[in-house]
């Protein structure tokens, strides 16, 4: 048997759950773990059912649903998948089976693992630049400020650069 794709990724997510054609897996699901009474719902929406290739590096690739219940409440869902077992829960994992054995499906799911790996890679980095770039400018202030101190003390020029690493000119323009 071949390896089962996880619904978490989103994409394989909305192929199990967006489908119009298993709109019975996602009421199933969202009356499993939704607190309204199996007769209140009136009809699901499927908002932004679609995950194409191009939306690999959107991470807002979700999969949202309206529900309206039958005394005209409308609640707006963003799907995650839960752990827990029911009919709808186990039709889903049928559908995840069949997903784990279409070549292009998996494609598509290590394309867009790929994409997320890469986009957190992404965000690490340039989060590790802002600090880094944070702690440099923060450095650069206390230099000024301690060089405006050493001036008001009756400091050389000189003195002042070399007390804080900043250039003559950079002191110079202090005055």
């Amino acid at each position: 048997m071949p390896e089962i794709l996880k619904a978490s990724n989103d994409l394989i997510f909305k192929r199990v759950f967006g489908d119009a054609r298993n709109k019975d897996i996602l009421a199933g699901f969202l009356k499993s773990v939704l607190d309204f009474p199996e007769d209140e719902y009136e009809e699901l929406s499927i908002l932004n059912p679609h995950t194409t290739i191009d939306k690999f590096k959107d991470k807002t690739a979700i999969l949202d649903v309206l529900v309206h219940t039958k005394s005209k409440e409308i609640v707006h869902v963003e799907i995650q998948m839960l752990r827990g077992r029911s009919e709808a829960i186990e039709k889903a994992v049928g559908v995840l089976e069949f997903l784990s054995q279409d070549e292009q499906a998996k494609a598509e799911y290590e394309a867009r693992e790929k994409a997320l790996k890469d986009y957190n890679s992404g965000m690490f980095s340039a989060r590790q630049e802002g600090l880094l770039e944070g702690r440099e400018e923060g450095a650069k202030k206390k230099a000024i400020e301690t060089a405006r101190k050493f001036l008001k003390m009756g400091l050389t020029v000189e003195e002042v650069a070399k007390g804080t690493d900043l250039t003559l000119e950079e002191v110079h323009n202090l005055n």
